[in-house]
């Protein structure tokens, strides 16, 4: 990506981690993402999350609240406790008050449902 300025100087790309053990949820919302110019990569869980994280050094998270037995609230305040300044939102189809509650504390919360761009504006992408 060439800077606004034309300069030749270049510009990192947008980078993302969307974690979500919904495979074909992932699927359809990391091809979304990459559509929309951000270098998107997927973790499937904790492990993966942390590997992707530290390789990739992402400007922002996309996680899901429920990550099968982990939660994807306890796996976010990892990640923040790592880099307190992460763009962080949650995405989730969780009805539970008490966990939207506690994500919602970490980061904006959306229903899988939502719109790329309302994704991105959250994380201040856009």
């Amino acid at each position: 990506m060439q800077s606004a300025g034309g300069d030749g100087n270049r510009q990192r790309e947008t980078r993302v981690i969307l974690v979500d053990d919904d495979i074909i949820f992932a699927r359809s919302l990391l091809r979304r993402l990459q559509r929309a110019g951000i270098n998107a990569h997927h973790a499937d869980g904790r492990d993966s999350a942390l590997l992707l994280f530290v390789a990739h050094e992402p400007d922002g998270v996309i996680m899901d609240i429920g990550l099968g037995a982990v939660s994807g609230v306890d796996v976010a305040a990892e990640l923040l406790a790592l880099r307190p300044a992460l763009r962080l939102v949650f995405v989730t189809g969780d009805l539970d008050e008490t966990r939207l509650a506690r994500a919602a504390k970490l980061g904006a919360v959306f229903p899988k449902t939502v719109e790329v761009e309302g994704l991105l504006r959250a994380l201040g992408m856009v």
